[in-house]
């Protein structure tokens, strides 16, 4: 019994070593094969599309005309002749301010400047009167009938009268400028409109008490007046796309409150001092603010809505292009070919002088190549190819997990993209 049990186990150990041989060379077998299938990728065609660069900004939309109404003068708001929401006209009264006071102070002023007027009427008098005495006693000392004391006390009471009589008359003119200082103090009592517009803001009530802007303290704004047959829009540019803002570049507009439209506008303005926010913080935010037009008539449009822009900073009509996650940065050990070599030299020369290495991966017999690339514009989902690819070739598009491994030279298995989605060109 015992010498078939012992002939029995090299049998069964033979067996499970031929089992496991077997198993193993199935393995390998199928590790060569899927290593030989290659990575799997998505693939596009390069083609020619219509590319936009647009610099995006946000914002609200504002009158082309509109003006602050402050009170010129302080006082009590008697009676406010409009309300929010009216049509004005130029020169239409507004708003009537507590007069009682000035007026008070324009009766002082007609009062000083009476009397300076009289003042010098007085004066004047007496210089003439001393003029006359002064002849006489000229005559006289001239026949030695008076004392050259008297002739000399004569000429210098004239003199000291002309001279009254020249402080006379500025004074006149002090009071002058008091009076009309205190007939412009109470005619700004009454404010009227400077243009044709819609009280699009009124603040102010009846009663109210409303003061003139000093330094360091704003006046009260007692309303808005908008010319709303014209409006524009107003955003905020971040500091590093500023530079590529132009004058008279046009802008796609979509305001939030008609979401199904979008409308045309130009760049007319733009500014030249950063609106910077968050000093102090690590969230530090430097914009500049943009002025568009609006070049439809929208029924409905109001002062304050609020918009997002994007202002068409460059564009290419035929570019050839590909996604904008097809172009990679180029690893030191991504192109290896000798025939490259020299684009290599090139390229790294660029990198000295600051410019990036940029690589795509095109696809020829299932091998990823990668080519040196130089970019141009780009939009929100393609970036144009100024040299390196042809319309046709066919480049390897993802993931992005696959773009980031991959290397040149390495096998790939193509696939259609995910998205399932063909962009149609019209260059075809």
């Amino acid at each position: 019994m015992r010498s078939k049990r012992k002939a029995k186990i090299p049998v069964l150990l033979i067996l499970i070593i031929f089992v496991v041989g077997i198993l193993l060379i199935i393995a390998i077998g199928a590790i060569i094969k899927y290593k030989n299938r290659g990575v799997s990728v998505r693939v596009e065609k390069v083609e020619k599309r219509e590319i936009e660069s647009v610099v995006t900004g946000f914002g609200r939309v504002q009158p082309t005309m509109e003006v602050e109404i402050s009170a010129k003068v302080s006082g009590e708001i008697m009676k406010l002749f409009v309300e929010e929401g009216d049509t004005v006209m130029r020169g239409d009264t507004l708003v009537e301010v507590d007069r009682s006071r000035y007026a008070a102070q324009l009766e002082q002023a007609y009062a000083a400047l009476s009397s300076a007027r009289a003042n010098v009427t007085q004066v004047e008098l007496n210089l003439k009167q001393a003029m006359d005495n002064l002849e006489r006693i000229k005559e006289l000392y001239g026949k030695d009938y008076v004392a050259e004391k008297e002739n000399n006390d004569a000429l210098t009471q004239t003199e000291i009268l002309k001279s009254q009589l020249q402080s006379a008359k500025d004074g006149v003119l002090r009071a002058q400028g008091v009076l009309n200082e205190a007939k412009e103090s109470y005619n700004e009592t009454i404010i009227i409109s400077p243009q044709n517009g819609i009280v699009t803001y009124l603040p102010v009530e009846e009663g109210e008490f409303v003061v003139v802007g000093v330094t360091g303290m704003m006046g009260s704004v007692i309303m808005t007046i908008a010319q709303l047959t014209e409006m524009e829009a107003e955003i905020e540019v971040d500091e590093t796309d500023i530079v590529n803002v132009r004058l008279g570049q046009e802008a796609e507009l979509d305001i939030d409150a008609f979401p199904d439209t979008t409308y045309t506008g130009y760049v007319i303005q733009i500014g030249n001092k950063a609106r910077v926010s968050g000093q102090g913080t690590q969230g530090v935010v430097a914009n500049f603010l943009v002025k568009l037009s609006i070049e439809d008539q929208i029924p409905g449009l109001r002062p304050g809505m609020s918009l997002s822009a994007d202002i068409i900073t460059n564009r290419s009509d035929s570019a050839i292009s590909v996604p904008i996650q097809a172009v990679v940065p180029e690893k030191k050990e991504t192109i290896k070919s000798e025939e490259e070599k020299e684009e290599e030299e090139e390229v790294e020369e660029e990198e000295r002088k600051g410019k990036p290495k940029e690589i795509v991966f095109i696809v020829e017999d299932n091998i990823a190549k990668a080519r040196y690339v130089k970019t141009g514009i780009s939009g929100d989902r393609y970036i144009e190819i100024k040299e390196g690819l042809e319309k046709g070739e066919t480049i390897v598009v993802g993931s992005y997990k696959v773009l980031r491994e991959l290397k040149d030279g390495q096998r790939v298995k193509t696939g259609k993209p995910k998205w399932g989605i063909k962009v149609k060109s019209s260059f075809d």
